[in-house]
């Protein structure tokens, strides 16, 4: 099948065990944007590789770039591969595609280098040529041109690099807070659907993660998410649950581009701060999204808090107009609705980002004693949408938000979890219930790619 094909040895990297071996792959398909590459284990018809190579070039490297900047120079290498992930079983999470900033760097300074802007591309389960391969293609391409720009602005001497600690300050300098980094891609997704026209009745979004979200209730049941209990991106641990960050940041990066006054020029924004963090978003939000912050002085922490409470609200709230004074931040412009999961007991632990909806159903609730962290809203659809809760003020609504607004996730390996009240403190035992609704959903893959380690 390959036969005349010219070969080129590429260093990969196992996700089980992060160790490096070689793929020996050949040359399938090239134009003046790509060339693609295939393990030949796996038998990649060259004609789907001139497919591949054609909607790189035509669609997807034409709108990610417009939305966050130039490719490095010369072609990007696109590698065909069974990434080694441990997937077992339908329904398991896998790794769809990866970026891996060692190449980088010259092979002088790390040894595996491959000298070459070029991504790995899952071909089991995710299938070549499918909507989802193609997504994770434009997902990975943002993580490129994400790190490259960000190099290049800052154009490092290499010379002097000796050390492990020395390259790891180096990159820590360059590489932005994972979930920022993850929300730009999960929004690389949103623009390829459209500049393709994917999904054009659902307004181009990734359905699956808008539908993940709205059955978190039942994966929560299920042991398979932790949505429900407030697990979000902003505190992004790779571990079982690690599916959820990348829903929840998809919807989290939608609503700062629907709420913006330029679209996808916030996701420009923050690829362009000076900020690797949190603050990249806070500045992005107050160039674009200024309303947010009308009739008030905030400081960076208050900023954070603010732009996280709204964001839970519209979640809750999906005002239906971007455009009404009062009620258009809490929503999605009706590009999609959602439904988020209702929390019973009385209370629940939060790691920073975190947040969890409990139903207040028109009662009271009076600020009760909590972490210095913990914040609590009480919303509405109509009328007053969102009443925060303050010692001496109370609020009352359809439904208590609990968040831990802590914007410092610098130690979150130590455990920084503070507990939150839930609105049924008084009444429902203290226990951690799931959701009380079962439904059978179809078992499908869940993609998710991973940060490397840096390898001196």
């Amino acid at each position: 099948m390959y036969a005349g094909r010219s070969r080129l040895n590429f260093q990969a990297v196992s996700m089980v065990n992060n160790k490096i071996y070689e793929v020996n792959a050949v040359l399938l398909a090239e134009n003046d944007a790509c060339a693609v590459y295939g393990d030949p284990k796996e038998k990649i018809l060259p004609s789907t590789a001139e497919k591949i190579a054609g909607e790189y070039k035509d669609r997807i490297a034409l709108s990610i770039t417009k939305a966050f900047g130039n490719c490095p120079a010369g072609k990007t290498v696109i590698l065909l591969l069974d990434i080694i992930d441990g997937y077992k079983n339908q329904g398991d999470a896998y790794t769809a595609g990866y970026f891996d900033l060692n190449n980088v760097f010259p092979k002088s300074l790390i040894k595996s280098s491959n000298e070459m802007p070029m991504l790995y591309v899952d071909v089991n389960p995710g299938g070549p040529g499918t909507d989802q391969f193609y997504s994770t293609i434009a997902h990975e391409l943002q993580h490129l041109i994400n790190f490259y720009s960000r190099y290049n602005r800052k154009n490092p001497s290499l010379e002097n690099i000796t050390k492990q600690g020395e390259l790891n300050a180096l990159i820590g300098s360059i590489m932005q807070d994972t979930w920022v980094d993850e929300g730009l891609s999960s929004a690389a997704e949103y623009i390829y659907n459209k500049a393709s026209e994917k999904n054009r009745a659902g307004n181009w979004h990734i359905q699956d993660k808008i539908n993940y979200y709205n059955n978190a209730d039942i994966y929560y049941t299920k042991g398979q998410s932790k949505i429900a209990a407030g697990n979000n991106f902003f505190t992004w641990i790779n571990d079982d649950f690690a599916y959820d960050e990348y829903i929840t940041v998809y919807l989290f990066f939608q609503w700062l581009r629907i709420q913006a006054d330029n679209d996808v020029d916030i996701y420009r924004s923050i690829i362009e701060s000076e900020y690797t963090d949190y603050r990249a978003v806070i500045d992005a939000a107050c160039r674009y999204i200024p309303r947010l912050f009308e009739g008030a002085e905030f400081d960076d922490r208050e900023a954070w808090e603010r732009i996280l409470e709204t964001w839970f609200a519209a979640n809750y709230i999906n005002a239906p107009e971007k455009e009404n004074a009062a009620l258009g931040l809490f929503g999605y412009n009706s590009e999609f609705t959602l439904s988020p999961p209702m929390m019973s007991g009385k209370s629940i632990s939060l790691y920073p980002g975190d947040g969890v909806y409990s139903k207040l159903a028109g009662k009271t609730f009076a600020y009760p004693e909590s972490p210095a962290h913990i914040r609590y809203a009480a919303l509405g659809k109509t009328e007053i949408p969102l009443a925060r809760i303050t010692q001496g003020t109370p609020g009352k609504g359809d439904a208590l938000l609990t968040f831990n607004a802590n914007h410092d996730i610098t130690s979150i390996a130590a455990g920084p979890a503070e507990t939150g009240v839930l609105a049924d403190r008084e009444t429902v035992p203290a226990e951690d219930p799931a959701p009380g609704r079962m439904a059978d959903l179809p078992a499908t893959p869940r993609p998710i790619d991973k940060r490397l380690p840096i390898r001196f």
